[in-house]
């Protein structure tokens, strides 16, 4: 669910203001389409932005 809530912080903190009602659609929208997965391992191979190192795990 990570991946998740950072789309959605990107979403409400982008240049284009979106409704904050169309953010929430677009995530559950997201969640019930997606497959759930905890990564196996911890990668650490993004060093500028280590946060980004969680798309790399799944």
């Amino acid at each position: 669910m990570e991946i998740i809530d950072e789309l959605v912080k990107t979403l409400k903190n982008f240049k284009i203001q979106m409704p904050d009602d169309l953010i929430e659609k677009l995530r559950n929208l997201i969640i019930e389409n997606s497959i759930i997965v905890e990564p196996a391992i911890k990668l650490s191979v993004i060093k500028e932005d280590a946060d980004d190192n969680k798309f790399l795990e799944v």
